[in-house]
């Protein structure tokens, strides 16, 4: 009997598992062919497609089931699949414009080696980042943020093809808990961006940034930067590295595509007060109907709003904007001298607007309690890093715009660790960014690695955005954390506050 048992025991137990191998492979219908099999042991290629296509985030929508590649390779190749060549000359990626300015920095990932440390005993990582940032007249900065990279500022969205769009990119960041970035060309005015990132998030004050484009008028400037204080910026966000009169690099010229022709790029200029009073001065005209904005340059001027919106003209409106804002982005300067001719256009006076605690506005009364620090973007050497910390600036945000304008220029991630050591000589606070070449969450740790405080995302993000709008965005952040957390662990790093101990897993 106890023989017989046992038997009767074996063949259950095989049954049993059979029964499962049938149900688990009805579930997952995996093909184990030989063909198959062949195919992926002896060529690479294929092997790799094979399983790229299997490697997605799947992120439902409301219209829609939306997989985005988890390869940023196929990404890429799926914008060069459906975009028009004018419009990818926005992104021009692949152009010789730029010598080698972006594969440089891209290349600067594939070269920096890391270690592993797969036994150390604690497994946790958080994805919590503290950021601390530091000027002379204000002090020093905190905060903490719940993901340790930001959406770099994406301007001009809603022109660059397919679904794209400035409230597709921050709602598709927001929803996936990440960090926003307005940036100063958009459809959508400020406050209207602000307004619906707060109604997105799961913070009751949510962080994010500003990222502005000085135009030659300086009390436009002042509006501008005040109108994002009033929205709840955390910090603004001064972009150096661009080139005159708007145009987006020599890329435009290769594919002879220029977005700065599309009156929509403007939409927070048109919404602004002070350029509206500009412009009926300059044109008689303005460049928007709203009546709240309208009131204002009614009362500027002591006529009816109804005679301030008859002159609304949408060429004249445009052609001044195009003069205000093209005669003043790259034209910032360094100067310390408020008698200089240009000191309207250095860090120094930009970086007292943003600290001011009070409204400097002459046309608009505005309830400013407090100022908000201030970090330079475009940095590649550190010569220049030490002029914006001695600008007053609370921060330098070490990249190159893309690689979209400088001939041949340095990979950042290059100059990263040395830009850090020469102004934290000067103040420990004071704050270092970078973005620049990052496809990967592996790159984020890289940069971490090598002296970064917090990190920008850039055409992984977009490209997901104009191919997939909203959720591609969320796909793309979700991504990217799963990768970071994933290295992270790998390299035995529980938190990306400790630069001393990130610095040890490189190789020299």
């Amino acid at each position: 009997m106890e023989i017989k048992y046992k038997q009767s025991r074996k063949q259950r137990k095989y049954k049993i598992h059979r029964k499962n191998h049938s149900a688990t492979k009805k579930k997952f219908s995996v093909d184990i062919s030989k063909d198959f099999l062949n195919k992926i042991t002896t060529d690479p290629d294929d092997s790799l497609a094979l399983y790229n296509k299997k490697l997605t985030f799947h992120i439902p929508s409301k219209d829609e089931e939306v997989n985005v590649p988890w390869d940023f390779k196929i990404l890429k190749q799926q914008i060069l699949d459906t975009v028009p060549k004018g419009l990818y000359g926005w992104y021009h990626e692949d152009t010789t414009s730029c010598g080698n300015s972006t594969f440089n920095a891209i290349e600067a990932f594939q070269k920096t080696s890391v270690k592993g440390n797969y036994l150390n005993k604690n497994k946790t990582f958080s994805m919590t980042k503290k950021i601390t940032l530091h000027s002379n007249s204000f002090g020093v900065t905190n905060y903490e943020v719940q993901m340790p990279f930001f959406m770099v500022p994406y301007g001009a969205a809603s022109e660059y093809g397919g679904k794209s769009d400035e409230l597709n990119t921050m709602l598709g960041t927001v929803n996936a808990n990440g960090v926003y970035t307005i940036s100063s060309f958009t459809k959508y005015n400020t406050e209207i961006i602000s307004n619906q990132l707060k109604q997105a998030s799961k913070e009751k004050n949510p962080f994010f940034m500003f990222q502005l484009y000085i135009t030659y008028d300086n009390e436009i400037n002042i509006s501008l930067i005040e109108r994002a204080k009033m929205s709840g910026a955390s910090v603004i966000m001064l972009t150096i590295d661009t080139g005159l009169n708007i145009h987006g690099g020599l890329g435009l010229l290769e594919f002879q595509s220029d977005l700065t022709y599309s009156r929509s790029y403007c939409g927070n200029l048109f919404a602004d007060p002070v350029f509206n009073i500009k412009c009926y001065k300059e044109k008689k005209c303005v460049g928007t109907k709203d009546i709240e904005v309208l009131k204002i340059v009614a009362k500027h001027y002591k006529k009816d709003v109804s005679t301030i919106l008859k002159s609304y003209d949408f060429t004249l409106s445009f052609d001044y904007a195009k003069t205000v804002q093209g005669k003043g982005m790259g034209n910032v300067n360094s100067l310390l001298n408020k008698d200089d001719a240009n000191y309207d256009f250095s860090i120094k006076n930009i970086s007292d607007i943003c600290h001011s605690n009070k409204s400097l506005c002459k046309y608009v009364e505005r309830p400013i309690e407090k100022g908000v620090p201030l970090v330079v973007k475009g940095c590649v050497s550190i010569e220049e890093a030490l002029l914006i910390q001695n600008s007053n600036a609370d921060g330098v945000y070490v990249s190159n715009h893309g690689g979209r304008y400088l001939y041949n220029g340095k990979a950042p991630l290059d100059v990263l660790t040395e830009i850090r050591e020469a102004v934290k000589n000067n103040n420990e606070n004071f704050g270092v960014w970078f973005d620049g070449g990052i496809r990967y969450g592996q790159d984020i740790f890289t940069a971490y690695a090598k002296g970064a405080e917090f990190v920008g995302v850039g055409r992984p993000i977009i490209y997901a955005c104009v191919l997939y709008g909203e959720p591609g965005v969320s796909s793309i952040t979700k991504k990217m954390h799963f990768e970071l957390e994933s290295q992270a662990k790998l390299c035995g790093y529980n938190n990306l506050d400790d630069y001393n101990e990130l610095k040890k897993c490189l190789y020299n």
